[in-house]
């Protein structure tokens, strides 16, 4: 039986703290576990959607555009394209809705230098890496002192 687990935000009004806390919870119980986390994002109350629902929208747009986190990964990005989309923003949601529209929420591909950069910062990151470099003898030693 694999870990299945969901969060279901309205999608009027403004959102609220304690969401986001549960959906971090789920998130990370369904990582862990080797589950899945599913967000489902369904407006099924048309007559409660208002102009400032969608202000609340574009506020969580910047709010996420302005925000950096450092040393932890997130789904930041992922959020703000989901925001950026005009599917969402017409309010075409139903429990499908990534599935459908994944192919315009994947990440944009890396540039070579942009790739080559964050690889070198993953290896340099990983426990270990500079300590076995380090440990690899210094070429020039093993050729005597004809150097001098």
């Amino acid at each position: 039986m694999s870990v299945r687990v969901r969060i279901a935000p309205s999608p009027t009004g403004d959102p609220h703290v304690g969401t986001a806390y549960i959906a971090l919870f789920n998130y990370c119980f369904a990582r862990k576990n080797g589950g899945k986390f599913i967000l489902r994002i369904e407006d099924t109350d048309r007559t409660r959607s208002t102009p400032e629902s969608e202000e609340a929208i574009l506020r969580a747009r910047q709010a996420l555009a302005e925000t950096v986190l450092l040393g932890v990964t997130t789904n930041a990005a992922f959020l703000a394209r989901v925001l950026a989309s005009p599917a969402f923003a017409r309010g075409d949601l139903h429990t499908g809705f990534v599935g459908e529209h994944a192919a315009a929420l994947a990440a944009p591909e890396l540039a070579g230098d942009e790739r080559r950069a964050l690889v070198a910062a993953a290896a340099l990151a990983h426990p270990g890496f500079l300590e076995r470099v380090l440990a690899v003898p210094e070429p020039h030693r093993s050729l005597g002192a004809w150097r001098n």
